[in-house]
């Protein structure tokens, strides 16, 4: 494989995964995880099989700066949307179940606990989505982005001009 085809899979695996983990479910978060890894891992042996100089370990360092900066930006991003749901989640439902249960009328049996968390689920489902896209979906594009410039430089036989750099 030559070295342009190694910078180009490891460009669309990383790609692939920043698609994959806007996927909510556990299936695809997985594969989006295994990716990000491998893409890391592949990095960096591939900035230790070459010179310093040369255009694959150019790439490399801007694929692996991308990933650490893409998941600090991913936590920070999910710390603040968590922060935001907590602070403006309906609890309602909540509180009127802790109501019944210090009342002494139950409302610990299953169905109740069940119906339950399905009205507070229900409450909050557009703020929980919208929080998410809010602190997200900025991430996930400068993340696209980073791939897009780095795929567009390399399919040109180009380097990165300065692959430590965040912005």
């Amino acid at each position: 494989m030559s070295e342009r085809h190694r910078i180009l899979v490891m460009y669309l695996l990383l790609l692939s995964s920043i698609v994959l983990i806007s996927i909510l479910t556990p299936l695809c978060q997985l594969i989006a995880a295994i990716g990000i890894y491998g893409t890391l891992f592949a990095s960096y042996i591939l900035r230790k099989m070459h010179h310093i100089d040369d255009i694959v370990t150019n790439h490399a360092i801007y694929i692996s700066r991308t990933i650490w900066i893409w998941t600090l930006f991913l936590f920070l991003g999910v710390l603040g949307a968590v922060i935001t749901i907590l602070f403006n989640m309906d609890t309602t439902e909540i509180h009127s179940l802790m109501d019944q249960i210090n009342a002494g009328q139950g409302g610990m049996d299953e169905a109740a606990l069940d119906s339950s968390m399905q009205k507070f689920s229900q409450a909050n489902e557009k703020l929980v989505m919208t929080a998410l896209i809010l602190w997200l979906l900025p991430i996930q594009a400068y993340a696209l982005w980073r791939v897009h410039k780095g795929i567009s430089r390399a399919m040109g036989g180009y380097r990165i001009q300065n692959p430590t750099k965040w912005f």
